[in-house]
């Protein structure tokens, strides 16, 4: 069974409540994600904290569990993202 805060933060990306993928992680446990993904945790974390390293298979996955388009949360992951000068 899915947890349903998924669905809270379905709401607040519909919303346009959540800016950054660690607001996401505030709603929802990052260890039930990743569990929920097939990943490790710490691959996740690594991840989330450097979206550079995210992969389509991971922004997918992540929009499959929260039920919301593959795009969105690829703004997110976007937005998220702060490159190195």
């Amino acid at each position: 069974m899915k947890n349903p805060k998924y669905a809270a933060v379905k709401a607040l990306i519909e919303a346009k409540k959540i800016k950054n993928l660690n607001q996401m992680f505030e709603i929802v446990n990052m260890s039930i994600v990743a569990k929920d993904m097939g990943v490790h945790y710490t691959t996740l974390y690594t991840r989330i904290h450097n979206p550079r390293l995210l992969t389509v298979e991971n922004l997918a996955k992540m929009a499959e569990l929260i039920e919301v388009p593959a795009a969105e949360i690829l703004n997110i992951a976007l937005a998220t993202y702060s490159p190195r000068k």
